[in-house]
């Protein structure tokens, strides 16, 4: 007879209610706060993700990311980054490109004030399930008995903005196919391209994809 790996603990309506506000500033930049309550609430984070891993089983596919530093801030084909800190990625790689472009409509700003900044295109092989915190691909699912979480509620949040600027960051947040990892550990296996060198749409097209 095999026997089933024990389940974790059932995520409490507390652990939603700080999940929830996690996932909702990240996804919407505000990092500070994310991490502040990632830091402080991680547990209960963890609970709600390992019930949604289990209830919404993801397949391993490559995940990218794109970057914007300072040419030393990367040093033998890595970025020299915190690692104690979630990280998002995408299953699109075009998303990478999109954000590793100094001149596409989401990094542009980024990009005038950090001029010595240069993209790269990260891929990610070697991950585990286990090491999500948040997938696009769990939007309206939430432990039973808790309200559905999507990308309604995610734009929803956000004060002093019209409805149809709500609706445009929903489609945005769905289109960036994004998942959020726990903080990568310094060796994770990760391949390091230049923007230059990635093969990427030009900046016209990522912005009519995904901007």
């Amino acid at each position: 007879m095999v026997r089933r790996p024990p389940r974790s603990a059932e995520p409490s309506e507390e652990d939603v209610f700080y999940y929830v506000a996690f996932v909702q500033h990240f996804v919407l930049g505000r990092m500070n706060v994310s991490d502040s309550i990632y830091q402080q609430k991680e547990a209960a984070v963890e609970r709600v993700a390992a019930h949604l891993r289990a209830a919404r089983p993801l397949k391993r596919t490559p995940l990218y990311r794109g970057w914007l530093v300072e040419p030393e801030k990367v040093s033998g084909g890595r970025i020299l980054v915190e690692h104690d800190i979630p990280i998002s990625f995408s299953h699109d790689r075009g998303v990478a490109c999109f954000f590793a472009d100094p001149r596409s409509m989401i990094s542009d700003f980024l990009a005038a004030r950090r001029p010595r900044a240069r993209g790269y295109v990260m891929t990610l092989t070697d991950w585990s399930p286990s090491q999500v915190l948040w997938a696009y691909e769990w939007d309206g699912h939430i432990p039973t008995g808790y309200p559905g979480f999507t990308m309604e509620l995610v734009a929803g949040s956000i004060q002093g903005i019209d409805a149809g600027a709500k609706r445009a960051i929903e489609s945005n947040l769905r289109s960036q196919k994004e998942l959020i990892l726990k903080p990568l550990s310094a060796s994770a296996k990760t391949k390091l391209e230049p923007l230059d060198d990635a093969d990427c749409p030009p900046t016209g097209e990522l912005n009519r994809r995904y901007g």
